[in-house]
């Protein structure tokens, strides 16, 4: 069973009849019997007053809950569900997200759930891939997704901002270090992390006080752009005009640009995100 993005629904038929149609025609149901199950799934959703209106009549979320009901009706085995929340406003795809839940919880049906938005997977699904170039990159736990993406196209997908690739400096004798030429500083890492040859840094990960403990790298502030997000600052800063710009985010109880910018930012070892591609072993 599928639900589109756009819902497809057949606008020259009532809500009844959208969620009968697929049951006739293509499950071979008897009138009645198509009937009496688009009922029992539009009640669920809440649809049950609006069976005889048309889907013009409907608002998104109404067609959302259509489409869902007609799919459900059909009791397919398995349910794909393709970027469902993407025609609805934010405070809609939140009330819809919680009935979704509570739906499919209900019916105990395997779910394929395809989304661009990091924080929809994340709350909803338990197992999580990332496709890129038609591969699957990746199969795992969602939280292990997002706690440490493998590859450079899981980072991205997961949120990050700042990535990198990079290569391994000669030895020092304080330290061992990768050099990022977008980026035109070194960062400073243990032994095993000289194989990665991508780098990724969530842009809350960046510090304004440098750690007094443990392995971390400096990041100059040269040039700045401050935006204001309702909760939070925004600054993009790089090195200089030869690099590429990073994005750092923090809370605004934390940092008032009236303090200044400070004139370097810090990233502990164990902030990084090591992304080491293994082209071989893709699916």
């Amino acid at each position: 069973g599928m639900v589109f993005q756009s819902f497809n629904l057949f606008n020259n038929l009532t809500v009844l009849e959208n969620c009968m149609i697929g049951q006739t025609k293509v499950l071979k149901r008897s009138k009645e019997e198509a009937k009496q199950n688009a009922m029992k799934y539009l009640e669920k959703v809440g649809m049950a007053p609006y069976i005889n209106a048309k889907p013009r009549q409907l608002s998104g979320g109404q067609k959302q809950r259509v489409a869902m009901a007609r799919m459900l009706a059909a009791e397919p085995e398995v349910l794909l569900l393709d970027e469902p929340f993407a025609a609805l406003d934010s405070y809609l795809k939140w009330k819809m997200e919680q009935q979704m839940l509570e739906l499919l919880q209900k019916v105990q049906t395997p779910v394929l759930f395809v989304s661009h938005s990091r924080d929809e997977v994340y709350r909803l699904c338990d197992t999580v891939s990332c496709i890129h170039q038609g591969r699957m990159e990746v199969i795992e736990p969602v939280k292990e997704f997002f706690r440490n993406p493998k590859t450079k196209t899981a980072a991205l997908l997961s949120g990050c901002k700042n990535i990198c690739a990079v290569e391994a400096m000669e030895s020092h004798r304080d330290g061992n270090w990768l050099w990022t030429s977008d980026w035109g500083v070194g960062i400073r890492v243990s032994k095993e992390a000289l194989q990665a040859r991508t780098i990724g840094i969530r842009a809350h990960f960046f510090t304004k006080e440098k750690p007094s403990e443990g392995c971390y790298s400096e990041f100059p502030v040269g040039e700045y752009r401050i935006m204001e997000d309702p909760f939070e600052w925004n600054v993009s800063f790089r090195k200089d005009r030869s690099c590429e710009w990073l994005q750092w985010k923090t809370a605004k109880m934390d940092w008032d640009p009236s303090e200044g910018v400070p004139e370097k930012l810090y990233v502990k070892e164990e902030n990084l995100l090591l992304l080491d591609i293994d082209t071989d072993n893709r699916r």
